[in-house]
């Protein structure tokens, strides 16, 4: 895996890619939680909360779906250094620890899922940046055009299809979006599950294009059934939350305050 020196200190890229995103995501957290007259440090909280859960059922999702591996390795189950957390899980779960931390202190949790929103979409496009460093989601080998010199998580760099790049382009323009049009169109806590469909759905379309599932011919991979299987979850989840909030835009909506 691909290294960065920091003066004496030696990152992964990897490493490197989960602090930028955490720094960038937390800080923008904390940034629209006070500006829009939330309690910042309420968010911050309910954030690391959602992060540790999310980050131990991330770890839990990675062992159960490589259990013949980690069977056969168990001491590597708690090395976390080398990565292997399903963002899946972790998104998913860290959201809904984050609304629970929020609810129990009576407050407007629809309000701190809008300003979670760009936060999550922007440490997520920090990721899959950063993934084109250590090759996570690497794509198949292409000598076409937009084919960029990439490895893939063994190591092995040849010309690639940057679908990490994809991702995290796509990821860029949801935070601007939920920033802009989104908020002045939509009622607080939809427009992060439209977050979560939107890109699980763009993820499901690049899986047919990865390097690993190439090699799946006839199969449909598991990882593509798993992000379809998400995105309905995720579209179901911000109907529900449209009905519950009516058609008033998030950017009319009363900040702060306890939940009613």
């Amino acid at each position: 895996m691909h290294s960065v020196a920091l003066g004496p200190l030696s990152l992964s890229s990897y490493s490197l890619s989960v602090a930028v995103a955490l720094a960038g995501g937390l800080g923008m957290l904390w940034r629209l939680a006070r500006d829009r007259g939330l309690d910042a440090g309420l968010a911050l909280d309910a954030a690391l909360v959602g992060l540790l859960v999310g980050l131990l059922a991330a770890r839990v999702e990675t062992v159960l779906t490589n259990l013949e591996y980690f069977r056969e390795r168990p001491a590597l189950i708690l090395s976390l250094g080398r990565g292997g957390f399903g963002f899946r899980s972790l998104t998913v779960v860290g959201v809904a620890a984050y609304s629970l931390v929020v609810r129990h202190r009576a407050r407007r949790w629809q309000l701190y899922l809008s300003v979670l929103t760009p936060a999550l979409a922007l440490g997520a496009a920090a990721l899959w940046a950063g993934a084109l460093f250590w090759g996570g989601f690497a794509g198949v080998p292409w000598s076409g055009p937009g084919a960029l010199a990439l490895p893939d998580r063994y190591g092995i760099i040849v010309p690639r299809l940057p679908l990490q790049a994809t991702m995290a382009v796509a990821h860029s323009g949801f935070a601007v979006a939920a920033l802009t049009v989104l908020r002045r169109a939509l009622p607080a806590g939809p427009c992060l599950s439209l977050w979560g469909a939107s890109t699980s759905a763009l993820a499901a379309f690049l899986a047919n294009f990865r390097a690993e599932q190439a090699l799946m011919l006839g199969l449909l991979p598991r990882s593509l059934v798993a992000d379809l299987a998400l995105s309905a979850a995720w579209l179901i989840a911000a109907l529900l939350l449209f009905g519950q909030r009516g058609s008033t835009p998030a950017s009319t909506e009363p900040d702060g305050g306890p939940a009613v």
